[in-house]
């Protein structure tokens, strides 16, 4: 299929979907789909007419139905749709982001997305706090952090939490300098590992996949020079999947890391 098809086809499939989609929920007489879809009839025959140029649907007697085609094309227009408006859910974190960042839009199918503004602008940073002290094993690579956090962290690892974390040079100095006794803490228990990324490493984005006995989470935070800009969370196995793979690229060039003293 050729693009000036392509877009043919998106843009009936746009103007045409409640027609498609009635169709494709019982065989019809176009006389009768003026009033169940509140159009006029002048409406429903150029419709029709245009889907039935695409293949999208077929006369079959009086009535119209989808063929195998319409029935495809409007379910994966429902999911582009979906994914779309995903994205747009999801834009006042992307836009704080570099264009060439790669995020598999699988991550933001479905995904919960919290925000740092008012009225609470809290909620983001309430939401990490909640996966640290409910979850019992975190895998992550950090370029930022929130400094209280630190001791959420600390407190939830003496409790049991189990960590993997890849973190920045510049995360590291900053643990050393403001948080060496939390750190200590918590790496004196076994529970913690850490690991330098690579210099070469460029994920504009924190990322942390929190395992729970009742489900799995992955999330995107993104810092911004204010602090947290936001988070998108998300506990479909396709985007913890994702997200893990992304980590194992970062731990293939990561290095182990400790402190004086430990």
């Amino acid at each position: 299929m050729d693009d000036d098809v392509d877009v043919t086809l998106l843009s009936v499939l746009t103007r045409r979907r409640s027609l498609l989609e009635r169709l494709a929920a019982n065989p019809t007489r176009k006389c009768d789909l003026t009033g169940d879809l509140d159009i006029s009839r002048s409406t429903i025959d150029r419709g029709i007419r245009e889907l039935e140029q695409l293949d999208l649907i077929e006369r079959e007697g009086r009535e119209y139905r989808t063929t195998l085609a319409g029935e495809l094309a409007l379910a994966e227009y429902d999911r582009f749709s979906s994914r779309v408006s995903d994205v747009v859910d999801a834009r006042d974190v992307l836009s704080s982001l570099p264009p060439e960042t790669t995020i598999d839009p699988t991550f933001l199918d479905g995904a919960d997305v919290l925000v740092s503004q008012r009225p609470d602008p809290e909620r983001p940073a309430r939401e990490l706090e909640r996966l640290v002290t409910s979850t019992g094993h975190h895998r992550g690579f950090g370029s930022a952090f929130l400094d209280h956090l630190v001791t959420v962290y600390r407190d939830a690892i003496v409790d049991g939490l189990e960590c993997e974390f890849i973190v920045t040079s510049a995360v590291l100095d900053r643990l050393v300098s403001r948080h060496h006794e939390s750190v200590s803490d918590a790496l004196s228990t076994g529970r913690v590992e850490l690991w330098e990324a690579a210099e070469r490493t460029s994920l504009p984005y924190c990322l942390v996949v929190a395992r729970g006995e009742r489900r799995t989470v992955a999330t995107v935070l993104v810092y911004v020079d204010e602090g947290l800009k936001g988070i998108i969370t998300n506990d479909d196995p396709a985007a913890v999947a994702w997200a893990e793979s992304k980590l194992d690229e970062i731990w293939a060039a990561a290095t182990p890391i400790s402190f004086d003293g430990e």
